[in-house]
């Protein structure tokens, strides 16, 4: 390894560098669109990061909601809720508390950050259910929200004049909402229900208006750091788990993707040695153990770079191609960082 040699090494070391940058965005950028609302979701997050920024939380919980809803992923959901809680919006806070609790086992951050939104919301908001029983078909809409059979909706509490399509019919009900409870509306019977009677005295014939918030209710704290925070978000309808697809389960790609990063780091400690032997072969050009063992070194990264590139693209196309994202309707993919850079 002459001093020819050494010239020859930053080159191989600056391409190679520049290499690995190429594949790890592309590699991120890639698996942020393996399925076909990630492009959505981006933009939603987008929307939800500006308005943090801009301490419209309203704006920031029910986009960040949004954007977990087309690609459910925790640290979005804990965005959501990091910023409902900022805001009077009962019902969006109880609909990402329900999303939360109904996904896998919380940790103890996004338990606290559920247990906090509950315990803001719960008592403000109750849920409505409508039980068709034996009616073939039926529907209730109750302040311009349509519920189906065995769905449930979240409204704020209150007394509410809804209109039931049952046997063959449509009815009026009075229906009370209390909070923290279900309210269930049975279609088999006709006339108003118990609890339609209990708060028939009250009703104004207009469900009550959600309470709204401005942007600058809540403190001053900037955007959060979305690589640290965790957390739940939602619509105000019930969730439809999504149809299953054919393919491999996200843990087959999340095993790629951690064999691609140990060689992308090791590829990053080749290259550290080698520029080490650099250093050390320039300062005695002589040393022909240097010479011997600084060609190890170059070959070695030029192999592992290659590997690394590989890995990514592989891993990339696994994501893209052949991973079952949608898997039970809550690990659907992870979006992930975008080419914008939003997160």
């Amino acid at each position: 390894m002459g001093p020819a040699d050494g010239a020859r090494v930053r080159a191989p070391r600056r391409g190679g560098l520049a290499l690995a940058v190429f594949f790890l965005v592309l590699f991120a950028a890639t698996a942020g669109r393996a399925d076909g609302g990630q492009d959505e979701a981006g933009v939603a997050y987008d929307a939800a990061v500006h308005a943090y920024a801009a301490h419209d939380w309203r704006t920031a919980a029910r986009e960040f909601a949004r954007a977990d809803e087309l690609a459910p992923l925790p640290v979005v959901l804990g965005l959501a809720l990091d910023a409902v809680i900022k805001t009077d919006d009962a019902v969006l806070g109880m609909t990402l508390v329900d999303r939360a609790r109904s996904r896998s086992a919380l940790d103890a951050r996004m338990s606290a950050k559920v247990n906090a939104v509950a315990a803001k919301f719960e008592r403000r908001v109750g849920v409505v259910r409508l039980v068709c029983g034996a009616e073939p078909f039926c529907e209730l809409v109750i302040a311009d929200r349509h519920v189906a059979d065995t769905q449930g909706v979240r409204l704020p509490a209150g007394t509410y004049r809804a209109e039931l399509h049952a046997h063959e019919k449509t009815e009026t009900r009075i229906v009370r909402v209390d909070g923290g409870r279900t309210t269930n509306v049975d279609a088999s019977t006709s006339g108003e229900s118990s609890n339609a009677r209990a708060g028939a005295g009250a009703v104004s014939g207009a469900a009550p208006a959600e309470a709204s918030s401005s942007p600058g209710e809540a403190d001053a704290a900037g955007p959060p750091d979305p690589a640290r925070a965790g957390g739940a978000a939602g619509s105000t309808a019930a969730e439809r788990t999504p149809p299953r697809r054919s393919g491999l389960p996200p843990a087959c790609f999340w095993i790629a993707a951690g064999a691609t990063a140990l060689i992308g780091v090791a590829a990053v400690v080749s290259a550290v040695d080698l520029m080490r032997l650099h250093d050390a072969f320039a300062k005695d050009p002589s040393n022909r153990e240097l010479s011997s063992s600084g060609n190890a070194a170059q070959a070695r990264t030029n192999v592992l770079l290659g590997a690394f590139g590989l890995a990514a693209v592989g891993t990339a196309a696994l994501g893209v191609w052949a991973i079952r994202w949608d898997d039970g309707g809550s690990s659907r993919t992870t979006w992930g960082m975008r080419a914008s850079g939003a997160f």
